[in-house]
């Protein structure tokens, strides 16, 4: 006989106190239907409490009070309610206060009169007490599988709710076309199903989503979609006419129900929860994409290739070993301790690059600015390491702000590098090097070199992607543009993403194709632009301006189909030379599919 059990109690007591903070977040908003936030963040004063809320700007707060401890004495429950709480202004616009703890507060009879005491004391003020005790918070959680996946994993939800809730915890439906913001993410609701996802590169890093729905048949089940896949399905979805089209999505050949397939998932969803899901996923596209957005003003890392997963980091430059060893020797002559110059800016330390601060000066605040670790490349037999660039963080991991005083961002870094740092490196290889004269030749080529990227290809270069993520600021010239539609042709050409290419954007590719034409010699024959759509013989202007007016927006159209548009326009693009008006107008059409290109650096880079 095998017994395999349902887990009695979740191991609370194992989550950091700002995750336990979190999950009573999560908790409160769905058996309130409040919105919490966290109540200020130390220095400031929190008057005893962690979250705060509110039904409507009239009414007043509902706070909690977040106590992730082992054990409490009866003077601990005195003090969290009547001396950290009751006692300060605030609890003068409270109408309820929550004390969640992971004490068992019941199981110990001088602990529960202590808090019948203070509750009278709440109820005699105005405000209406509850207590969420260790037993109590389990109870709640064993009803809402999708926060228990998020905490601790669908296996452990799994065994510890139950798998088929019964009536008296179905919720008859949730609530249309709802969203919800929290401090560490949102969820969206759509009568029949719910996604809640965490999307928090404020205290954490990453981005993961927990879908639930109500039916009877899938209730109890949570389904965890990690990461990098998320933001795949957000995307295809939003590019999609409907989801019914993507590929996480099928047709049940055996009835009019639908599969979806996620990674560790497959279930059957009626139509209708289709089309409740479908909502949900493209409303989580525009609440990410913002996130991203937001994201990079910060970081400003979209132009450099992420070269790790699951960690965020970035390729900023490949530099040859030698001048690596020469950096890190320029660092330790300039360690912070050994002088007071600005250049003394290092704390030396094997194998990587810190710049440091001890005190607060006229450039830079006190403590850490740049961390970076070398990276070896993967061919065996070059001589260079990339030297990648990760947010700066504090000692419990969270994210420290991107500032020029503060911790520099990508590009700040990269600038940094290139205009400051390897240019005195060099110059102290020629001062401490003096007798080697092909070496320090070399480098006085390099130190003359008055380019925005000032490095010589023989000792290391840029990794950066481009320079603007709107196209229009830069292209103004024949070159500009040709080297745009390069940067496009080389990226479609190896699309591996699943989002689908709109019809718009094969369009608006072949209309630049067309604006071209008339400066092409008679007789001019492209084979990329007439093989990949099928023109008609006959003159290359005609035929696509035939093939223009008849254009179906309703086709689906290969990224294959794309790529021959992009490099028949590249063949054009090295037959002409085009004017002004011609520049702004294929700038204009190509705005878009600029932005798809930036669309999918911002999911490649933010997952």
């Amino acid at each position: 006989m095998i017994v395999d059990p349902k887990i009695k109690s979740l191991p609370l007591h194992d989550l950091g106190a700002k995750d336990f903070e979190k999950l009573c977040n999560e908790l409160l908003r769905v058996h309130t239907n409040i919105d919490f936030f966290e109540y200020g963040s130390l220095p400031e004063p929190q008057y005893g409490i962690d979250l705060i809320g509110r039904r409507d700007p009239s009414s007043k707060y509902t706070v909690a009070q977040c106590k992730k401890w082992a054990a409490a004495k009866i003077s601990d429950i005195k003090k969290w309610v009547t001396h950290d709480f009751l006692e300060k202004e605030l609890a003068k616009d409270t109408s309820k206060y929550i004390l969640c703890t992971t004490v068992d507060i019941p199981k110990k009879q001088s602990l529960l009169n202590t808090w019948y005491e203070q509750e009278k004391k709440l109820h005699k003020a105005g405000i209406e007490a509850e207590l969420w005790h260790f037993e109590r918070i389990n109870s709640l959680l064993r009803k809402t599988p999708d926060i228990v996946g998020v905490f601790f994993g669908d296996d452990v939800a799994n065994r510890f709710c139950p798998s088929y809730a019964s009536s008296e915890y179905l919720t008859s439906e949730f609530k249309s076309k709802t969203k919800h913001q929290s401090i560490n993410g949102f969820t969206l609701e759509n009568t029949t199903c719910h996604l809640n996802v965490i999307a928090d590169f404020k205290n954490q890093f990453g981005i993961s989503g927990c879908l639930t729905f109500n039916n009877q048949r899938l209730s109890g089940i949570a389904t965890s979609i990690e990461r990098g896949r998320l933001v795949s399905i957000l995307q295809e979805s939003h590019h999609s006419r409907s989801i019914k089209d993507t590929s996480f999505i099928s047709s049940s050949i055996a009835s009019e129900n639908f599969i979806l397939t996620l990674p560790n998932t497959i279930l059957t969803l009626s139509e209708k929860e289709v089309d409740d899901l479908d909502w949900i996923l493209k409303e989580a596209w525009k609440e990410y994409y913002q996130i991203a957005k937001e994201i990079d003003k910060s970081w400003q890392a979209l132009s450099f290739p992420k070269i790790t997963q699951p960690d965020f980091s970035y390729s900023i430059c490949k530099i040859e070993k030698w001048f690596w060893q020469a950096v890190l020797k320029y660092i330790n002559d300039h360690d912070f301790q050994k002088g007071e110059e600005p250049d003394y800016i290092f704390d030396a330390a094997p194998g990587c690059l810190k710049v440091f601060s001890n005190a607060k000066n006229n450039d830079l605040d006190e403590g850490y600015h740049l961390i970076m670790y070398p990276q070896v490349n993967s061919d065996i037999h070059s001589t260079c390491i990339i030297l990648q660039w990760q947010p700066l963080t504090n000692i419990v991991g969270q994210p420290i702000e991107c500032s020029k005083r503060k911790a520099w961002n990508a590009e700040k870094t990269h600038f940094w590098l290139f205009q400051h740092l390897f240019p005195k490196v060099l110059k102290h290889v020629e001062k401490q090097e003096n007798t080697r004269k092909p070496l320090v030749d070399r480098l006085k080529t390099f130190l003359n070199l008055k380019t925005d990227i000032s490095f010589p290809s023989d000792i290391g270069w840029s990794c950066k992607l481009h320079k603007s993520p709107k196209m229009g600021y830069y292209i103004s010239t024949s070159k500009d543009l040709f080297n745009i539609v390069a940067t496009l042709q080389n990226h479609f050409s190896t699309y591996t993403r699943k989002a689908p290419i709109t019809p718009k954007l094969i369009y608006n590719t072949v209309n630049s194709c067309k604006t071209l034409t008339e400066h092409l010699p008679q007789h001019y024959e492209n084979s990329y632009i007439t093989s990949a759509i099928g023109l008609d013989k006959g003159p290359l202007s005609s035929s696509l301006t035939k093939y223009l007016s008849e254009f179906s927006y309703q086709k689906e159209y290969s990224v294959s189909y794309l790529d021959y548009c992009l490099r028949g326009l590249l063949e054009h693009l090295k037959c002409v030379k085009t004017n002004q008006i011609e520049l702004e107008k294929i700038a204009t059409d190509l705005n878009e599919l600029w932005n798809r290109y930036i669309e999918d650096l911002l999911c490649d880079a933010y997952n």
